[in-house]
């Protein structure tokens, strides 16, 4: 339909034009409102059309040639119309103004897309196609919106974002909730979605639900000094414990190591033990399968990989608190980022605008021969002193808007402090401390350092070192090769492991290095540390089940029959 009204209004439109033309100058009077009318209404339908449609670059700039074309039409047709013989004259005029307005239109649109694309990536880019999952649980988004992802107006149409209710979203997003309902899975199934609909309704959740029963609270108040004094566990059960996580403070180079009596699969499942013991504070679990109850199939799988982050294929309490308070962060760090780049953008039009009008300025006194005075008393006064001003604001909007290294949220290190970007200006950068120290930094001193950006950066590796003795058998450091290789291989947060002996030492000691990737770590830190501590307690426990014993590269080792210690430094 509105292609259709696009066509009839342009063939209307070169009608009049034509008619204008070849019409006297009294048949140009009749003519000049109809068609004028017409130019404007087609200008602000295509205007319209560009605003709502998520063109490139050079469509937009190209569009906006026809856009301009009722505008150059108005012109042409007032001046005919008044003077014919200057006519053509003022149109040459236009034409440059026109093309001056391309320049200009292509810099501020290149700016623009250039700003949405360094959003669209790594974290930005999974919160904004999560936004609507969130929306649609905690604010009853409707169904069919979800087969389109929102986009970056939108997400800002609407606000900072609340962070949502841990609680309540575990509550309706887990399997614990079709557990404790009395509707079986057929009764779910009948109404299709509308059934599933009724029973996510159904779910009315409220603080009292997490309170705790009115009988326990009429319980005696618990004898702490009386608790700490019952002993469940016994010394020799904590000191093989601890033993997992302390590595021997001596290593014996002159004895021959016994075979393992342990395979692979033995220590694959030791770890999942220990996995499991950690027992979550509320039942449940958030998976593809109970997303499904709510979202469907595809979009639960969508869904469950926005929110688990890689860290597994299924989802307790504790994993998505933190996985939410990360969640939370990055929408707040979002929409500051859309704020900023804003402002950055309205800096960007207003400078270009300025500048047109400049030029605008000189090209029409340029044609009518004319120099005035304002102009020749004003230069020497205002523009040469402004000169240096005018230098630092060309040089920090180029820094910021073209070369644009970090945006709000983004962790960089500038000579070698690890600082989070929390505002950014034309003239200066907003930065946080890791202890929470603000520092405000101009843009001319950031553009001479050297800036590494953690969150642009790609997947990055940890390299750890233990020294082994060489005695060490041969099939055990094969074992833990392979313990290393199938534990990364079945878990999602790592892209690879490797394990090399890297150097012999005294004939006697051998020094193990392991560089393993990690696929999340550079877009947030709580991430990096939570994948680090994972593979290091499978090490740990690794070695321990296969007897080796180590030292980590941060301590002394005390060699045998030679005193002075090996001091090195952890990589």
């Amino acid at each position: 339909m509105e292609l259709c009204i696009g066509m009839l209004t342009a063939a209307i439109q070169i009608a009049l034009l034509l008619a204008y033309k070849y019409s006297t100058r009294h048949a140009r009077y009749l003519i000049y409102a109809p068609l004028n009318t017409v130019s404007l209404v087609s200008y602000f339908m295509l205007r319209s059309f560009v605003t709502r449609s998520n063109l490139d670059v050079r469509s937009k700039v190209l569009l906006r040639i026809v856009k301009l074309y009722g505008w150059v039409v108005l012109m042409y047709t007032t001046v005919s119309v008044s003077v014919p013989e200057h006519g053509y004259g003022i149109f040459a005029v236009g034409t440059a103004l026109l093309i001056t307005d391309l320049i200009r239109a292509y810099l501020y649109e290149s700016s623009k897309r250039s700003f949405e694309n360094r959003i669209l990536t790594g974290n930005f880019c999974d919160i904004l196609k999560l936004e609507k999952y969130i929306v649609h649980s905690t604010e009853g988004l409707p169904v069919a919106d979800l087969c389109t992802d929102m986009t970056i107006d939108q997400y800002f149409a609407r606000g900072r974002p609340k962070a949502f209710a841990i609680d309540e979203l575990f509550a309706l997003w887990s399997d614990q909730g079709r557990s404790e309902e009395n509707d079986s899975e057929s009764d779910m199934k009948e109404g299709g979605t509308e059934g599933q609909l009724r029973h996510r309704r159904r779910l009315n959740i409220t603080p009292e639900m997490y309170e705790y029963p009115n009988h326990s609270r009429n319980r005696c108040k618990w004898n702490l000094e009386a608790i700490q004094k019952i002993d469940l566990t016994s010394d020799e059960v904590i000191a093989e414990k601890m033993q997992v996580r302390q590595p021997c403070e001596r290593i014996p180079a002159t004895v021959r190591e016994s075979e393992p009596n342990v395979n692979v699969k033995d220590i694959l499942l030791e770890i999942k033990k220990n996995k499991a013991k950690k027992k979550p504070c509320r039942p449940g679990l958030i998976s593809p399968r109970s997303l499904a109850v709510h979202y469907g199939e595809v979009h639960s799988q969508i869904m469950y990989k926005l929110i688990a982050f890689r860290r597994g294929d299924e989802m307790n309490y504790d994993m998505f608190k933190e996985n939410g308070r990360q969640i939370n962060g990055e929408r707040a760090n979002l929409f500051t980022t859309i704020a900023d780049n804003k402002k950055l953008l309205n800096v960007v039009w207003a400078t270009l605008f300025i500048i047109e009008i400049a030029v605008a300025y000189m090209m029409v006194f340029m044609y009518i021969k004319a120099q005035p005075l304002l102009l020749e008393l004003a230069a020497p006064m205002i523009v040469v002193p402004a000169l240096p001003v005018i230098k630092m604001a060309v040089e920090s909007f180029l820094f910021i808007v073209y070369t644009h290294p970090y945006d709000p949220g983004d962790r960089v290190h500038i000579d070698g402090e690890n600082m989070i970007v929390r505002e950014i200006c034309l003239f200066n950068t907003t930065l946080e401390c890791w202890d929470g120290m603000v520092v405000i930094i101009p843009n001319l001193v950031i553009r001479e350092k050297a800036i590494l950006n953690i969150r642009r950066s790609r997947s990055q590796q940890w390299k750890l070192s233990v020294l082994v003795s060489s005695k060490t058998c041969d099939k055990k450091i094969e074992i833990l090769k392979d313990v290393i290789r199938t534990f990364v291989k079945e878990d999602k947060s790592y892209v690879t492991a490797s394990m090399n002996v890297s150097e012999i030492l005294d004939s006697s000691y051998i020094r193990l290095d392991i560089i393993v990737k990690h696929l999340m770590n550079f877009q947030s830190g709580f991430f990096m540390w939570s994948n680090h501590t994972k593979f290091v307690g499978m090490l740990l426990t690794a070695l321990h089940m296969l007897d080796i014993r180590f030292n980590p590269l941060g301590k002394e080792i005390a060699w045998t029959g030679v005193d002075m210690p090996l001091n090195t430094v952890v990589c």
